[in-house]
Protein backbone atom coordinates (compact mmCIF):
# COMPACT_ATOMS: atom_id res chain seq x y z
CA UNK A 1 0.00 0.00 0.00
CA UNK A 2 1.00 3.42 -0.81
CA UNK A 3 1.69 6.38 1.44
CA UNK A 4 1.03 10.25 -0.11
CA UNK A 5 2.62 11.61 2.75
CA UNK A 6 5.77 10.02 2.35
CA UNK A 7 6.13 9.70 -1.40
CA UNK A 8 5.30 13.44 -1.22
CA UNK A 9 9.05 14.12 -0.25
CA UNK A 10 10.59 12.23 -3.20
CA UNK A 11 8.04 14.66 -5.57
CA UNK A 12 8.17 17.75 -4.71
CA UNK A 13 10.73 19.70 -2.87
CA UNK A 14 10.16 21.96 -0.03
CA UNK A 15 9.10 24.64 -1.88
CA UNK A 16 6.03 22.88 -3.63
CA UNK A 17 8.04 22.77 -6.97
CA UNK A 18 9.04 20.26 -9.11
CA UNK A 19 5.65 18.45 -10.11
CA UNK A 20 3.60 18.69 -13.17
CA UNK A 21 3.56 22.42 -15.13
CA UNK A 22 0.77 22.82 -17.84
CA UNK A 23 3.95 25.42 -19.32
CA UNK A 24 6.76 23.35 -20.00
CA UNK A 25 4.67 21.30 -22.86
CA UNK A 26 4.43 24.09 -24.94
CA UNK A 27 8.03 25.30 -25.22
CA UNK A 28 8.72 22.29 -26.80
CA UNK A 29 5.77 21.37 -29.65
CA UNK A 30 7.94 18.74 -31.10
CA UNK A 31 8.53 16.73 -28.43
CA UNK A 32 4.74 16.31 -27.64
CA UNK A 33 3.10 16.17 -30.93
CA UNK A 34 3.08 12.63 -31.13
CA UNK A 35 0.90 12.10 -27.81
CA UNK A 36 -1.43 15.23 -29.36
CA UNK A 37 -1.80 13.09 -32.08
CA UNK A 38 -2.70 10.10 -30.30
CA UNK A 39 -6.36 11.85 -29.68
CA UNK A 40 -6.36 14.30 -33.04
CA UNK A 41 -5.01 12.70 -35.75
CA UNK A 42 -5.15 15.55 -38.32
CA UNK A 43 -4.01 18.40 -36.56
CA UNK A 44 -0.95 20.43 -38.15
CA UNK A 45 1.94 21.49 -36.61
CA UNK A 46 0.32 24.61 -36.20
CA UNK A 47 -2.64 23.08 -34.37
CA UNK A 48 -0.47 21.00 -32.09
CA UNK A 49 0.76 24.29 -31.06
CA UNK A 50 -2.65 25.76 -30.40
CA UNK A 51 -3.25 22.95 -28.03
CA UNK A 52 -0.13 23.25 -26.12
CA UNK A 53 -1.21 27.16 -25.46
CA UNK A 54 -4.58 26.41 -24.54
CA UNK A 55 -2.92 23.48 -22.05
CA UNK A 56 -0.94 26.02 -21.08
CA UNK A 57 -3.36 28.60 -20.07
CA UNK A 58 -6.18 26.21 -18.49
CA UNK A 59 -4.59 23.36 -17.69
CA UNK A 60 -3.61 23.54 -13.90
CA UNK A 61 -6.38 21.43 -12.69
CA UNK A 62 -4.94 18.95 -15.33
CA UNK A 63 -1.35 19.10 -13.94
CA UNK A 64 -2.65 18.74 -10.02
CA UNK A 65 -4.40 15.49 -11.16
CA UNK A 66 -1.80 14.60 -12.74
CA UNK A 67 0.41 14.64 -9.57
CA UNK A 68 -1.38 12.63 -7.47
CA UNK A 69 -0.65 9.79 -10.26
CA UNK A 70 2.82 10.21 -9.69
CA UNK A 71 2.09 10.63 -5.88
CA UNK A 72 -0.09 7.43 -6.18
CA UNK A 73 2.32 5.00 -8.23
CA UNK A 74 5.96 6.51 -6.49
CA UNK A 75 8.51 3.46 -6.50
CA UNK A 76 5.95 1.22 -8.71
CA UNK A 77 7.99 2.54 -12.00
CA UNK A 78 7.01 -0.82 -14.19
CA UNK A 79 3.55 -0.78 -13.19
CA UNK A 80 3.43 3.11 -14.35
CA UNK A 81 4.40 2.15 -17.55
CA UNK A 82 2.56 -0.64 -18.07
CA UNK A 83 -0.89 1.39 -17.42
CA UNK A 84 -0.06 4.39 -19.12
CA UNK A 85 2.58 3.83 -22.20
CA UNK A 86 4.79 6.13 -20.61
CA UNK A 87 8.36 5.38 -18.75
CA UNK A 88 7.90 7.32 -15.20
CA UNK A 89 11.53 9.11 -15.89
CA UNK A 90 12.85 11.10 -18.40
CA UNK A 91 15.98 9.87 -20.18
CA UNK A 92 17.94 12.36 -17.47
CA UNK A 93 16.05 10.99 -14.33
CA UNK A 94 13.44 13.29 -13.36
CA UNK A 95 10.04 12.26 -13.27
CA UNK A 96 8.22 12.29 -16.43
CA UNK A 97 4.97 14.66 -15.76
CA UNK A 98 5.13 16.22 -18.91
CA UNK A 99 4.03 13.30 -21.28
CA UNK A 100 1.47 11.95 -18.64
CA UNK A 101 0.31 15.54 -18.33
CA UNK A 102 -0.58 15.61 -22.74
CA UNK A 103 -2.00 12.47 -22.63
CA UNK A 104 -4.64 13.15 -19.74
CA UNK A 105 -4.93 16.35 -21.21
CA UNK A 106 -5.82 15.75 -24.71
CA UNK A 107 -7.87 12.49 -24.08
CA UNK A 108 -10.48 14.54 -21.97
CA UNK A 109 -10.37 18.22 -22.76
CA UNK A 110 -13.72 19.55 -23.96
CA UNK A 111 -15.37 16.16 -22.35
CA UNK A 112 -18.23 16.28 -19.75
CA UNK A 113 -20.52 13.97 -18.51
CA UNK A 114 -23.73 13.38 -19.22
CA UNK A 115 -26.36 10.51 -17.62
CA UNK A 116 -22.35 8.01 -17.44
CA UNK A 117 -22.07 8.90 -21.39
CA UNK A 118 -18.15 10.70 -22.01
CA UNK A 119 -19.69 13.61 -24.63
CA UNK A 120 -17.09 15.71 -25.74
CA UNK A 121 -18.12 19.76 -26.83
CA UNK A 122 -15.84 20.35 -29.70
CA UNK A 123 -16.66 24.26 -29.86
CA UNK A 124 -16.26 24.58 -25.91
CA UNK A 125 -12.72 26.47 -26.50
CA UNK A 126 -13.25 28.08 -30.27
CA UNK A 127 -14.51 31.15 -28.73
CA UNK A 128 -11.38 31.56 -26.33
CA UNK A 129 -7.52 32.48 -27.29
CA UNK A 130 -6.99 31.43 -23.42
CA UNK A 131 -8.98 28.31 -21.95
CA UNK A 132 -10.67 29.06 -19.01
CA UNK A 133 -9.40 25.87 -16.97
CA UNK A 134 -12.12 23.36 -15.65
CA UNK A 135 -15.01 23.32 -13.11
CA UNK A 136 -14.45 20.58 -10.28
CA UNK A 137 -17.22 18.31 -11.71
CA UNK A 138 -15.58 18.65 -15.26
CA UNK A 139 -12.12 17.77 -13.28
CA UNK A 140 -13.88 14.74 -11.50
CA UNK A 141 -15.22 13.42 -14.50
CA UNK A 142 -11.92 14.06 -16.45
CA UNK A 143 -9.67 12.31 -14.49
CA UNK A 144 -12.17 9.24 -13.55
CA UNK A 145 -12.85 8.72 -17.06
CA UNK A 146 -9.42 8.75 -17.97
CA UNK A 147 -8.08 6.33 -15.02
CA UNK A 148 -10.99 4.14 -15.97
CA UNK A 149 -9.85 3.62 -19.38
CA UNK A 150 -6.42 3.02 -17.97
CA UNK A 151 -8.06 0.39 -15.76
CA UNK A 152 -7.37 2.03 -12.43
CA UNK A 153 -10.29 3.23 -10.36
CA UNK A 154 -10.65 6.14 -8.56
CA UNK A 155 -13.19 8.76 -6.48
CA UNK A 156 -12.12 12.07 -6.83
CA UNK A 157 -13.99 13.81 -3.91
CA UNK A 158 -14.99 17.38 -4.09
Amino acid sequence: MYKIGENYKYIFDSNGLNGASQRRPESDPSKYADIVRKYHKDFTDDEVKKCLHMLRTEGCGYAALVNTVFLRFFGEEEQFQKIFGYPMYTSDGKLNFDDLLVDFYCATDNHYGLFGFDLVDKKEDEKYEKGYGTTLESSEWRFETYMKKHGVSVDVRQ
